[in-house]
């Protein structure tokens, strides 16, 4: 067993492939769209989140389950239709629901790390019209908001704002939804 760092152990890639084992990918948010995320990732590969628009946006990853053919537009009309995708087996329910949420300029605490090989989609739940700066305006700490705020806290004020804004489509009806594959590790980006 050697003492050495594992960056000292680690075989540079002969065959002009790099290892990406635990590689970091930088994810963005703007007006309705991911930007820096690839259509595909090796196994090990962390996702952070920074918001680089005006609306607040998140990033809540899913993965498909193992054998699902189904276009992720396809699944959203099943959805739509009344399907549950989770209770009929559609979504990977071991993954989990990780999300990362930023306010306008900021980037999110901590990552989601894709371990599984498999299909997956991002997505931004966010209803369009929430706007870090008119929640400013509203007299809101911004570094408080996350996804566990109670809304009741927040005064009448913000609570109005909020419900106009509920009745808004969600950012990925807009365009902000995005499939991608993890790959083995050690695969290309």
């Amino acid at each position: 067993v050697s003492a050495a760092p594992v960056a000292a152990q680690e075989e540079p890639a002969t065959d002009g492939a790099m290892d990406m084992e635990g590689m970091t990918v930088a994810v963005g948010g703007v007006e309705y769209a991911f930007t820096g995320l690839p259509t595909s990732v090796p196994a090990g590969t962390t996702l952070t989140f920074t918001n680089d628009g005006a609306e607040i946006h998140e990033i809540v990853v899913n993965r498909l389950a193992d054998g699902v053919t189904e276009s992720f537009e396809e699944l959203l009309a099943l959805s739509e239709s009344g399907v549950d995708l989770q209770a009929e087996g559609y979504i990977d329910t071991e993954f989990g629901d990780p999300m990362l949420l930023a306010v306008s300029g900021q980037t999110a605490e901590g990552g989601i790390t894709l371990d599984q090989e498999g299909r997956y989609v991002a997505l931004c739940f966010i209803p369009t019209g929430l706007d870090s700066a008119k929640l400013e305006e509203l007299g809101v700490d911004l570094s408080t908001l996350g996804p566990d705020t109670d809304p009741s806290t927040l005064s009448p004020e913000v609570q109005a704002f909020l419900e106009e804004v509920m009745a808004n489509p969600p950012h990925m009806a807009q365009g902000m939804i995005q499939e991608f594959v993890v790959t083995a590790e050690g695969t290309d980006v």
